[in-house]
């Protein structure tokens, strides 16, 4: 994998984390929720990254890095979706677990040695 892809979907996948959390604090308010939820619903993209970071390094040793980099971005896509699809405060929750655990799968894979990107 170039330099120039690898930098692409890192600055890819960044940005749509960032800009999720912003969609889906204003879709929030937006639904209604309170101070304490929207916090707790910005806590949730934080979280599932700091609690899955170092299975999702295990998981790219093991298999590689295509395998958890696809899983990743397949599980953003569909936490994006998420809310769109079910417009409800649980669908938030749910989206911001599944994209925060999609985002440390895409940035671990993303940060593995350059041997193991050149399978590819």
């Amino acid at each position: 994998m170039k330099l120039s892809q690898i930098v692409a979907l890192v600055l890819l996948n960044s940005s749509g984390f960032k800009g999720v959390r912003f969609l889906n604090t204003l879709y929030a308010l937006e639904l209604g929720a309170s101070p304490f939820a929207i916090g707790v619903l910005l806590a949730m993209y934080a979280l599932f990254p700091l609690l899955f970071a170092v299975y999702a390094g295990k998981v790219a040793d093991r298999y590689g890095v295509r395998l958890p980099l696809l899983a990743g971005m397949i599980a953003m896509t569909l936490g994006v979706l998420l809310p769109f699809a079910r417009p409800s405060l649980l669908s938030l929750f749910v989206a911001a677990a599944v994209v925060g655990l999609g985002f440390i799968f895409v940035q671990v894979s993303m940060q593995s040695a350059p041997s193991s990107r050149a399978a590819w």
